[in-house]
């Protein structure tokens, strides 16, 4: 201890003039720094409050105002379990069946020896089968509705039945009177005779198996022989298909089978000719060769809904719904069959296909 007591006695101050540096140039550098520090620390400090802020979910001011506040779309039909459709669109169309049939009448075109003195009473073709049809893209669905051949309407002043009217005013004058009756836009119409449909399928259709929907026993006023039909049936020959199609002596209280077996007939042919998405293809074997004014282009836009609805009847998932509008509910039949339609109620009926 004394020792270093005594060292200190004798060691000299330090002399910090001749290092340059002043104790009062020392002190102001290390006030400076000192508050340098405090101001930095307060800095850092207010930084990470306003930054824990910004990322509490608490906080209600970090909502977007109103016009950046965006939602999620989301497709219906995913939303419901389905998996869209993403080319083509809905349409409508109408099918015409007639009783055209020159193998057992043959009074459509006078014959060439036929005297000038002598009248000749033209045949009329009529339309004895018409179905509307809509392929609904957004509900996945396939609606039909027959239009009861007897519906009353009036040609150039004249009454008549819409299938009459067929004969003098052709397939446009039946689209347009069902685009009147459903409210409903109809894009592409089909004209074919029973024996049309049964060559079709003979020549067109890889499986000509149909089966009958119920029973029926057919009568001779057709000139065809009567022929009893039993429900499940399969019927093989176009010949047994055309006698079926092509009775049309129903009494009113069997007018629904009528018109289901048009439907029946519809959606098993519909099922047969779902076997290709090329679009050439679809078209060249089996539009091509109908009467309509669908045309090669229209399949091509359309392909998705025309081959993927039917594809996916009676399917597990993604399933197409089949709906029937019974139009022939919707008015009145006189006793002679003929139907006056309440267009107001026709209309209203298809009211939900329109939006």
């Amino acid at each position: 201890m004394l020792l270093c007591f005594a060292l200190f006695e004798t060691a000299k101050p330090l002399d910090f003039r001749k290092r340059g540096l002043s104790l009062s140039g020392f002190r102001n550098f290390g006030i400076s720094f000192v508050a340098a520090l405090v101001l930095l620390g307060g800095v850092a400090y207010w930084a990470m409050g306003l930054l824990a802020n910004m990322f509490d979910p608490n906080n209600d001011q970090n909502n977007a105002p109103d016009w950046q506040d965006t939602q999620k779309w989301e497709d219906p039909d995913a939303t419901a379990g389905l998996t869209p459709i993403k080319s083509g669109r809905s349409f409508n169309m109408v099918i015409i069946g007639t009783d055209y049939d020159p193998k057992i009448y043959n009074d459509y075109q006078k014959p060439e020896n036929w005297g000038y003195e002598k009248l000749f009473l033209k045949r009329k073709v009529e339309a004895t089968a018409i179905l509307f049809v809509r392929f609904d893209k957004e509900s996945r669905s396939i609606i039909m509705s027959s239009v009861p051949s007897s519906t009353a309407v009036m040609v150039d002043h004249v009454p008549m039945t819409l299938g009459q009217a067929y004969g003098y005013k052709g397939a446009e004058y039946v689209k347009d009177t069902v685009s009147a009756l459903t409210g409903m836009t109809v894009d592409f119409s089909f004209v074919f005779s029973g024996r049309d449909f049964a060559e079709f399928t003979k020549t067109r259709l890889l499986d000509h198996r149909f089966t009958v929907p119920f029973d029926l026993t057919t009568g001779t006023d057709k000139g065809l022989a009567a022929q009893t039909f039993t429900k499940g049936q399969v019927l093989t020959s176009s010949d047994d298909l055309y006698t079926l199609i092509h009775h049309d002596d129903y009494d009113l209280l069997e007018i629904d089978k009528q018109f289901s077996l048009m439907r029946s007939i519809f959606l098993q042919t519909l099922k047969k000719i779902t076997v290709t998405n090329n679009p050439t293809m679809y078209y060249n074997s089996f539009i091509a060769g109908m009467e309509t004014n669908m045309t090669a282009e229209d399949v091509t836009q359309l392909i998705e809904v025309l081959y993927t609805l039917p594809l996916y009847i009676d399917a597990t998932e993604d399933a197409t719904t089949v709906k029937v509008i019974d139009l022939y509910k919707l008015g009145s039949f006189s006793k002679d069959l003929t139907f006056t339609p309440d267009y107001t109620a026709t209309r209203g009926a298809f009211e939900s296909y329109k939006k």
